[in-house]
């Protein structure tokens, strides 16, 4: 029974791991943390699934269990140097988590919104601000670059 109970459980959740690990290697951006908040989303997950839980989209489920993991930043460090990256990496994180479960892990905005606790229209309105504010650093960082390229 339990190893039926394991599988059932593995079945439905294990697929969104890889997803989930890059959105928390975003977030954390320590890959030591992302692995913590994994383990914590999974064992969150567990614990509902066991208690008889019966969620009709599991992604999005253990997304917004992520999203909760994942609250507090507090290692604002950045291993690329991808200008794209950097200036996502810079933005809020209020701004950042949309911008990361619709552009790069296709939800739509209502899984989105359900995820993060927002309203439809809360959510596009920091979808915008974030895309926003992302396109005027990588616009200022790529500025900065020619500026500098045009000196020597």
């Amino acid at each position: 029974m339990q190893a039926t109970i394991d599988r059932n459980f593995e079945i439905a959740a294990m697929p969104h791991l890889n997803a989930l690990f890059q959105t928390a290697m975003r977030l954390k951006r320590n890959r030591r943390e992302a692995e913590f908040a994994i383990e914590e989303t999974y064992a969150e997950a567990w614990k509902a699934f066991n208690r008889g839980s019966e969620w009709a989209n599991w992604r999005v489920e253990l997304f917004k269990i992520l999203c909760r993991q994942v609250h507090e930043m507090d290692n604002t460090s950045s291993n690329t140097i991808d200008p794209v990256v950097m200036s996502l990496d810079a933005i809020p994180i209020s701004l950042r988590l949309p911008i990361l479960l619709i552009d790069c892990h296709g939800f739509t905005y209502n899984q989105a919104a359900e995820i993060l606790g927002l309203t439809v229209e809360t959510l596009a309105d920091r979808l915008t601000q974030g895309r926003d504010q992302t396109a005027a650093r990588v616009a200022a960082d790529s500025s900065a670059v020619a500026s500098v390229a045009s000196d020597k």
